[in-house]
């Protein structure tokens, strides 16, 4: 594996170099990764016999140019859609890119498209939330982060008045309104 990168990949016939891509894919081999996807989304003759949206996924995953690998997406959703496929995780890529980037407002857009596009997918879905939740925009229940809280803010008192709440209970409070202390401090009687 430590010199596939060295290959000829171009030289290769198509049963090769499908080997060769889900050997480097399972080993995570970066620029051999790199070389066999671009071999394999030029090819067209590979054509329903590999997954060419996920190799323009991944090619998007391993370039350093942000429009290039905008441009990767948009190849993977094109194929996807071409296969009848949603382009759901895509879009998600996307909104990942945009969120890592601090492009607020094309996050957003992004966001509602894959609500509204693809909200009943239920894979894209639970993959949105977790996006959501390992950058802190929700909490673990799915609530967005800095709204208040629905949990009542005052102490509630089993069997207390409306106008008691806020107040500090105490366990005598309720034997009359004396001004003597309801704590019990040792030697104090």
């Amino acid at each position: 594996m430590v010199r596939v990168h060295r290959l000829q990949i171009d030289k290769l016939n198509d049963d090769d170099l499908l080997g060769l891509y889900q050997r480097v894919l399972l080993a995570q081999d970066r620029p051999a990764l790199k070389k066999a996807c671009a071999e394999v989304v030029a090819r067209s003759n590979l054509e329903g016999r590999a997954d060419k949206a996920q190799a323009y996924g991944i090619l998007a995953s391993l370039t350093q140019d942000f429009d290039q690998a905008l441009r990767y997406l948009q190849q993977a959703r094109d194929v996807s859609r071409a296969a009848g496929k949603s382009c759901g995780p895509w879009d998600l890529e996307e909104f990942m890119m945009q969120l890592s980037r601090g492009n607020s407002s094309e996050a957003e857009r992004l966001l509602r498209h894959i609500q509204t596009a693809h909200g009943k997918e239920p894979a894209v879905m639970q993959r949105l939330m977790q996006v959501l939740y390992q950058a802190g925009v929700i909490d673990e229940h799915g609530r967005p982060r800095g709204l208040p809280s629905e949990e009542p803010s005052g102490l509630v008192v089993p069997g207390g008045s409306a106008e008691a709440s806020g107040k500090l209970w105490t366990p005598d409070a309720e034997a009359g309104t004396e001004k003597k202390s309801g704590l019990w401090v040792p030697g104090m009687d």
